[in-house]
Formats: structure tokens, C-alpha cells, sequence
């Protein structure tokens, strides 16, 4: 920044006028090369086109698992909605990504409809071998929190939350994802059930969670995920997880990879 005063010579004001010109003209060039970068960077209308050939063929493998026309058209306005530009993606904001007044449509394909998210969990598995399947395959175990404010969630306590860094009122997912020199995914997930929950029937017919789920710790839901993602057919050579899954863990891990490889 140049303050000219009273003080200086009509010199010493050219050659601050002369600098501050070539500062300015430097700026000019290197905003016009950023330009030049961010729109290298845009995608062709080729590229956009293909994304959204690949985005409907995603939506028409996952099509049969709702059994309803209009259901499996939901879905796929759903899918593309969630890889869109919008940063939040809760009901109201895609919503309203969409056209529509309300989120009412979007939260009854999710939430009320008849459709199985282990059969759709099954073919994401497959899409990815597909698409990303290499002889490097990395399986990581990972959990993450879900901030929440109420008490009626599925599984909401007062827990520490990585997401958060501290105790708050959360919600724990443990997940599976799969990385290759191809890419990377999420291929399978599994909310954590605390006992308290497990243990209140109450709380478990109102909020509908079937009889089928039990209390279980992360890693015994870590095991789970690992053994049928593997049984499904997915192979790798390494699986990662941090020490809150102990060494247990890793002595059934190992299990896990030599059975599959056999």
C-alpha cells in the first residue's frame, strides 16, 4: 500500500505511480492466467453429457428394487440430485434443487416406501468392481457422527462424535469403503445401536427399528460388513482401521482375506 504525502517530489510520485502501474499489470496477468485455468477446468459439453448418460445408468440398475413406476422415477430425480452442485443435501434443499414446494415426495421414497437398501447396498458393490475393480484393492473401515438435536433418531445419545471432536447428542455410522489406483467408494454402512437402545422396546417401536437388529459394538458391525462384502465378492488385499477396532479385530480380518482367497 503507497500513501503519497506533501512531502514528496514530483520524481518520487512518478516512480510510485510507475510501480504501482507494473504491480497492476502483473495482477492483470496473473488474474487472466487463473481465468484461463478455471475455465480449462469446466467440463466439456461432451463430459456433461456422458455424466449424465452414466448417472441415468446407475438409476436404471437400481431401478427394479422399487416396485412401483413412479417410485423408481423419484429415485433416479433423487440420485441425481445427490451428486449435484448443492453443498446440503437434506430433504428441503433438494427439494428445492428439484422444483418442488416441499420435501414430501423425496422423504416418502426414502423413508415410507417399499424398497430394500441392502439389495441397492448390493449392487453399488457392484457398480464399483465394475468401474473400479484393480489388483490393489484397499478395503478402510472408518466411523463418523451425525450431529443431532432431538432424542427420537435411531441410536441418538449423548456419545463422543469425531465430527464434532467432543461429547455431543449424535448419531455413530460405521462404513466400509473401497479404494483402488481407479478411484475410491463407499460400499457398505451399518448405524450403530446402542445397548440402552437395543434394550428399550419403547423406544424401538417408535422409531421402528426391526427385530432383526441387536446390540452389537463397532467392531463386531465392522466384522459384519467385512465378511459379507467379501463373501459378495469383493476382494482386496489390505483392510485399514484405526486401534478403536483392536487387535481381535485384525486376528478376524486376516480370517476373513485367507477365506476369501481360498
Amino acid at each position: 500500500m503507497y500513501f503519497l504525502g506533501c512531502g514528496e517530489s514530483d520524481v518520487q510520485i512518478e516512480a510510485l505511480l510507475e510501480k504501482l502501474d507494473c504491480q497492476c499489470q502483473r495482477l492483470a496477468v496473473k488474474g487472466h492466467a487463473i481465468g484461463r485455468k478455471v475455465l480449462h477446468q469446466l467440463p466439456t459439453e461432451w463430459e456433461v453429457n456422458k455424466w449424465i448418460e452414466e448417472v441415468d445408468a446407475a438409476a436404471a440398475r437400481i431401478g427394479p428394487r422399487f416396485l412401483r413406476k413412479v417410485l423408481r422415477a423419484h429415485s433416479a430425480r433423487y440420485l441425481r440430485r445427490v451428486i449435484s452442485r448443492i453443498e446440503r443435501k437434506n430433504g428441503w434443499q433438494l427439494a428445492e434443487e428439484l422444483g418442488e414446494q416441499t420435501p414430501t415426495n423425496l422423504q416418502h421414497v426414502i423413508a415410507r416406501s417399499s424398497w430394500n437398501a441392502d439389495e441397492v447396498r448390493d449392487d453399488l458393490q457392484q457398480y464399483v468392481m465394475e468401474h473400479l475393480g484393480s489388483k490393489d484393492e484397499i478395503l478402510i473401515i472408518d466411523e463418523t457422527g451425525f450431529l443431532e438435536k432431538g432424542t427420537k433418531s435411531v441410536g441418538v445419545k449423548r456419545q463422543y462424535s469425531g465430527t464434532a471432536g467432543r461429547i455431543e447428542n449424535s448419531q455413530i455410522g460405521v462404513f466400509l469403503a473401497y479404494r483402488s489406483d481407479a478411484g475410491h467408494a463407499l460400499i457398505d454402512r451399518s448405524l450403530d445401536l446402542p445397548k440402552e437402545w437395543a434394550e428399550d422396546r419403547i423406544r424401538r417401536d417408535a422409531a421402528k427399528v426391526p427385530e432383526s437388529v441387536t446390540f452389537s459394538t463397532k467392531p463386531e458391525l465392522a466384522r459384519e460388513m467385512l465378511q459379507r462384502t467379501l463373501a459378495a465378492g469383493v476382494r482386496a488385499k489390505w483392510v485399514t482401521a484405526n486401534e478403536v477396532y483392536g487387535s481381535d479385530f485384525f486376528v478376524l480380518v486376516n480370517e476373513c482375506l485367507i477365506n476369501a482367497s481360498m
